[in-house]
């Protein structure tokens, strides 16, 4: 799977594989693009099983304004989440990724990762500077000019991550948000029914409804035109 984006239109077109020619085409039904957003939901300390690891999910904004859920990834270790969301960064050109701030160590293990958010360089035994990895090193590389940007959740939606859920609930049933097959343990938490209890915290639920409210909150607004109002003069005097 790869993404392109038109230079005159700025859309997002997802690419795969002919499996007859080889060639790379538009993937049959899905829709072009306007961007991909990450969010990233910290793992959940409360001795649940399924709270136990960190998560990311990708979301896309198609070209007619709804969202679809794209991609899903969890795993215990920070490294390891940093490492598959580089993959999906490159892939579909994922430009930015929310995450909540206040857990300033897990942060830096993001904004550290090579490849991320930066790619870093070292100096050789001449002094001179190189990167510390080559090309070769990222399975989806394609240019170091593709990275993206580490943006905080807004404090509304830390302090209530059932907004988020309220959210995707209420976009769902509206047919202005979609959550792929790709995405198997969104879909769980979200079938689940009420009496939900502690079911806020869980990391994917945090990484989904917070990444949809931020993109929907930052979503450029059609420019509002003042009515022009005439205004009467009276004669001269």
């Amino acid at each position: 799977m790869k993404a392109l984006k038109d230079k005159y239109s700025n859309l997002i077109t997802v690419m795969g594989r002919d499996p007859e020619t080889e060639k790379e085409i538009p993937i049959p039904g899905v829709p072009k693009f306007k961007r991909f957003s990450a969010g990233i939901g910290w793992l959940d300390d409360s001795g649940h099983e399924d709270y136990a690891k960190h998560a990311f999910v990708v979301i896309g904004e198609q070209e007619d304004g709804c969202y679809a859920a794209f991609a899903e990834y969890s795993s215990e270790h920070v490294g390891m989440l940093a490492t598959e969301l580089t993959n999906w960064k490159d892939m579909l050109l994922v430009d930015r990724a929310f995450v909540d701030f206040r857990d300033w160590e897990l942060c830096q293990s993001l904004r550290t990762h090579d490849g991320l958010t930066r790619y870093f360089q070292d100096e050789n035994a001449m002094g001179i500077l190189q990167y510390v990895h080559s090309d070769e090193h990222w399975p989806h590389f394609r240019e170091r000019d593709i990275t993206l940007s580490l943006l905080p959740f807004s404090d509304l939606v830390t302090a209530n991550w059932g907004s988020g859920y309220d959210l995707m609930r209420m976009m769902s049933g509206q047919g202005k948000f979609h959550i792929l097959d790709e995405c198997p343990g969104l879909k769980r938490v979200m079938r689940q029914q009420p009496p939900l209890k502690d079911i806020f915290r869980h990391p994917l639920l945090k990484a989904a409804g917070g990444c949809l409210t931020m993109m929907e909150k930052l979503k450029p607004r059609p420019a509002v035109k003042e009515k022009m109002v005439p205004v009467a003069y009276g004669g001269l005097r």
